[in-house]
């Protein structure tokens, strides 16, 4: 049996030879990647055939979908995304370490901060990210409401992924008042 979104899982998870806590670094690395490209990794594809890609292909490079991006960045991603587990960084503690060794690379600066946090609370961070997202998702639903009955349908997928992203109570009455 597996739990989990397949493109995120890492490749052993899906192989059923077990998960700990380097599988999670794996985890965190595509969720990574999925935060400065803004693209999942094999979007629109059956699970199965997602499940066979990440056991069979490596992780693309952050180069690939942004250029400018750091060198030293994206050796740290793949590092955290390697296939191989004994590749990987073995614990949190020294991705922490590797990310300190990033200081000199030209990120912006709240960068290293974020990853760091996101090591020692994902779930905190995911939580912030998740409202972030659907004030974000709110914005855009009340900007295609004021475009008139034809921005309708995209605004309501709007307030249905605010709504998905994060169940605060004003996310939930302001599609109560952009319903009414």
């Amino acid at each position: 049996l597996l739990i989990g979104t397949p493109a995120f899982m890492a490749p052993e998870q899906i192989l059923g030879k077990g998960a700990d806590s380097r599988s999670d670094l794996f985890s965190a690395g595509v969720t990574f990647l999925v935060m400065l490209t803004g693209k999942t990794r094999f979007h629109g594809m059956e699970p199965a055939t997602v499940m066979v890609k990440v056991t069979s292909e490596p992780v693309a490079s952050l180069l690939d979908e942004v250029p400018v991006a750091s060198p030293a960045v994206d050796r740290f991603l793949q590092r955290l995304c390697a296939q191989s587990v004994e590749q990987r960084f073995q614990s949190a503690d020294e991705a922490l370490d590797a990310l300190a060794g990033l200081d000199d690379a030209p990120l912006d600066a709240d960068g290293p901060a974020l990853l760091a946090q996101y090591l020692v609370d994902p779930k905190g961070i995911a939580a912030g990210l998740a409202s972030a997202c659907a004030d974000k998702e709110l914005e855009r639903a009340e900007r295609l409401l004021r475009g008139g009955q034809a921005a309708h349908p995209a605004a309501a997928l709007a307030l249905y992924r605010a709504t998905l992203l994060f169940a605060r109570d004003d996310v939930q009455q302001k599609l109560a008042d952009l319903c009414a």
